[in-house]
C-alpha cells in the first residue's frame, strides 16, 4: 500500500510539474537525474536519438564547456541559499536565455540533491532590448499591420507627421490627399514582398517641406507569415539640400561655360582635360567625349605649360602670349591662352581660356595696311593736292588783277596742267580709298 501510494505520488509530482511554464530537473548529489519534467526534456540535446530520462547521468547533458558552472553549483549551495544566475542555453542552434534556480534539498544536514528550475527570459528580454534600441535611435520607425494600422513607432517619426501617431490608427489618416495614392503604391509594394527605399520630401509638423530617407520592407514571422510593414525614415534635409543647392550651382556653371563665347577647358592637376565647352569643340574640331581627359598638351604647345601644377594655385596666371594649336583637320590656329586656376575643397582646379586670334591678327595687319594708306592720303592732301590747287589759285588772281603782258592762253595753258596734276592726285586718292574699302570685306 505505501509502494502504490509513494508510485501515485511520484507520478502525481512529475504530471504537476509538466504543466509548469518553467523547465524543471531534481538531480542527485552523483549527478543521477531524479525527476525532470516535459519542458526539461525537450530543452536537453537528445543522445542517440533518445531524450533525457529519470536514471540517466545528468553530465552526459551537459556540453563541457558549461560543466565547470555546473559542478560549482554543488559547491555554492547551502541550506540558507537559493542560486539564481542567467544561463544561455543552445539547442538547434538556436539560443535560449534562462534564468536559473538551484534549490538544495538536504536530509540530516546531508546534500541529496538539487533542484534546477529553468525559466525561459528571451522573449521579454529581447523585446525590452528592442523598445529600447527603437526609442532612442535617431531614425523614425513604424511598424505598420497588414490593413496599415498603427502597431508600433518610436518618437523619432513624430516629425515626419503634421500630428502625433496613434497606436491602432490607419496611417492613411496622417496623410494628405494628394500624398495618399503615393503612399498606397509604395507600401503595397513592401506587402507584396519587396523592398522599397527612396529619398523624399514631406511636409513636416511645421507645414514646412523637408527631405527625408525612406524604407519601406515586409516583416514575416517563422512560419513566413506577413506580419506587417516596417518604414525606417530619417531627416536628410541638410544634407539632400545643400546637394541640390551643389546641382544648381553646377548647372549654373555649366551654362555660364557654355554661353561663354571663348574655349573654356578645366583640368586636373595632371593637366587632364575635365570639363570643356562647344566653343572647345569647334576650336579643336573633336567632340567632348574625345577631349574629357586628354592631356591638353596634345594641343597646346608643350612649352606653354612649363610650370609646377601644384605652385600655380598659389596665384593665377594671366597670360598676355599667343602660342599656335591646330584644327582636327591640321589647320594651324594662333590663340591667346589664359590660365587661372582655383581650389575647391581638397581639389584643384585649372581653368583656361583659349581664344582663337588668327582673324583678330588678320584684322590687325589689315588695319595697319589702311592705316599706312590713309597717312598716305593725308599727306598727299597736304602736300600734293596743295601744289596744283595753288597754282589754280594763283592764276585766278592774276586773271582778276592787272592786266599783265601775257598772252591768255599761256594762262590756260598753266592752268590746264595744274587741274589735269589735281585730277591725277584725286584719282590717285580715289584708288587708295577703294582699296580700303576692298580689304575691309576681305
Amino acid at each position: 500500500m505505501n509502494s502504490q501510494s509513494n508510485f501515485n505520488t511520484i507520478e502525481l509530482l512529475k504530471t504537476i510539474i509538466d504543466y509548469s511554464d518553467e523547465r524543471i530537473l531534481v538531480v542527485s548529489t552523483s549527478h543521477e537525474i531524479l525527476l525532470i519534467n516535459k519542458g526539461m526534456s525537450e530543452l536537453l540535446p537528445p543522445i542517440n536519438g533518445r531524450s533525457a530520462c529519470v536514471g540517466d547521468s545528468f553530465l552526459a547533458y551537459v556540453p563541457p564547456i558549461k560543466q565547470r558552472k555546473y559542478l560549482e553549483i554543488f559547491e555554492r549551495v547551502d541550506h540558507k541559499t537559493t542560486l539564481i544566475f542567467q544561463e544561455t542555453i543552445i539547442r538547434n542552434q538556436e539560443y535560449f536565455w534562462m534564468t536559473v534556480k538551484a534549490l538544495p534539498i538536504y536530509q540530516e544536514g546531508v546534500l541529496q540533491a538539487i533542484i534546477l528550475y529553468l525559466k525561459e527570459e528571451i522573449e521579454s528580454t529581447i523585446k525590452n532590448t528592442f523598445e529600447t534600441i527603437i526609442a532612442n535611435t535617431q531614425e523614425g520607425i513604424i511598424f505598420l499591420n497588414p490593413d496599415l494600422s498603427i502597431k508600433h513607432f518610436n518618437k523619432a517619426s513624430f516629425t515626419q507627421s503634421t500630428k502625433p501617431f496613434k497606436t491602432g490608427t490607419k496611417i492613411t489618416e496622417y496623410l494628405r490627399p494628394d500624398e495618399k495614392d503615393q503612399f498606397l503604391f509604395i507600401v503595397n509594394i513592401a506587402l507584396n514582398g519587396t523592398c522599397f527605399e527612396r529619398e523624399v520630401p514631406i511636409n513636416d509638423s511645421t507645414g514646412n517641406t523637408r527631405w527625408f530617407w525612406v524604407k519601406l520592407f515586409p516583416v514575416y514571422n517563422s512560419n513566413h507569415d506577413l506580419l506587417g510593414v516596417t518604414i525606417l525614415s530619417q531627416d536628410v534635409d541638410h544634407r539632400k539640400k545643400t546637394e541640390l543647392a551643389l546641382q544648381q550651382s553646377e548647372v549654373k556653371f555649366r551654362n555660364i561655360i557654355e554661353n561663354t563665347p571663348v574655349a573654356i577647358l578645366t583640368l586636373n592637376k595632371n593637366l587632364a582635360i575635365e570639363i570643356c565647352n562647344s566653343r572647345a569643340e569647334k576650336l579643336f574640331g573633336y567632340q567632348q567625349s574625345d577631349l574629357i581627359g586628354c592631356d591638353i598638351r596634345r594641343f597646346i604647345n608643350h612649352a606653354y605649360f612649363e610650370f609646377d601644377s601644384e605652385g600655380i594655385l598659389s596665384e593665377n596666371l594671366i597670360s598676355s602670349r599667343f602660342t599656335t594649336t591646330y584644327h582636327k583637320t591640321g589647320k594651324p590656329i594662333t590663340v591667346d591662352v589664359s590660365i587661372n586656376s582655383y581650389r575647391v575643397n581638397t581639389h584643384k582646379i585649372i581653368v583656361l581660356t583659349v581664344q582663337d586670334v588668327t582673324q583678330i591678327l588678320e584684322n590687325e595687319i589689315k588695319l595697319n595696311r589702311q592705316i599706312e594708306i590713309l597717312k598716305k592720303i593725308a599727306w598727299q592732301q597736304s602736300h600734293e593736292v596743295r601744289k596744283p590747287l595753288a597754282n589754280i589759285m594763283g592764276l585766278i588772281e592774276l586773271l582778276n588783277g592787272e592786266k599783265q603782258n601775257i598772252p591768255f592762253d599761256t594762262y590756260l595753258e598753266h592752268l590746264r596742267q595744274s587741274t589735269h596734276e589735281l585730277d591725277a592726285i584725286v584719282r590717285n586718292i580715289v584708288v587708295q580709298s577703294h582699296e580700303i574699302m576692298r580689304n575691309q570685306y576681305l
